[in-house]
């Protein structure tokens, strides 16, 4: 899971969900778009925890079960540090193991 801010200019937010196929390649498989209040000067004070829980949600849901009856599940994620990300995978994805993307840890090293 991916945010990306500057992606257009206008005043919006890109999330990318990815995932890894059988052949080990990434593929992109949903893209959430957020846009900023108005009086908002950064797309990114605008967003939180918990709308990325209900966006998360809401997509989830959208999923539907496969043809056993089983829900969508997620048991692995790749994210930065961002509290809010972990967060909201955690709330739709309770056994979920997150783990951190050597790229953002490399950046901040």
């Amino acid at each position: 899971m991916d945010l990306t801010f500057g992606f257009c200019s206008g005043h919006a937010l890109l999330a990318i969900l990815m995932v890894i196929d059988d052949r080990n390649k990434s593929l992109p498989i949903a893209q959430i778009i957020f846009t900023a209040k108005k009086d908002m000067k950064a797309v990114h004070a605008d967003y939180d925890g918990k709308l990325l829980d209900q966006q998360l949600g809401l997509w989830k849901k959208g999923m539907g079960k496969n043809k056993a009856g089983e829900a969508f599940d997620v048991a692995v994620a790749s994210t930065d540090n961002d509290t809010c990300k972990r967060f909201a995978l955690q709330q739709n994805w309770e056994f979920i193991l997150l783990l951190l993307c050597i790229f953002h840890i490399w950046q901040s090293w």
